[in-house]
């Protein structure tokens, strides 16, 4: 089987945010502090945000966004992040 090399695209970004359970972005409290945490996201909220930032300019999405920050959980607790292969998604999607 030839396996194609999984890109990051923005729809697939998008494909992760509306198909997990829930959501999690990495969030620096303070700004002395190297650490931080996860938070918990609204997927509408993100949706709405990620639709409008990429309206504004869709060459440059992935350089003003960190898709290392968030973290996706499914339905039976399984963690993803973006770059790995969400196993049961198509890994290219086609727009009409």
């Amino acid at each position: 089987m030839n396996k194609k090399e999984y890109q990051k695209t923005y729809i697939q970004f998008r494909t992760f945010v509306y198909q997990a359970k829930k959501v999690y972005g990495y969030l620096n409290i303070t700004c002395e502090d190297i650490e931080g945490e996860y938070v918990r996201l609204s997927k509408k909220d993100l949706l709405d945000r990620l639709d409008m930032k990429y309206a504004e300019n869709k060459e440059t999405w992935a350089e003003n966004l960190d898709t290392s920050a968030f973290k996706f959980y499914t339905k039976d607790r399984k963690l993803f992040y973006f770059g790995e292969e969400w196993l049961g998604i198509p890994v290219e999607v086609y727009i009409d």
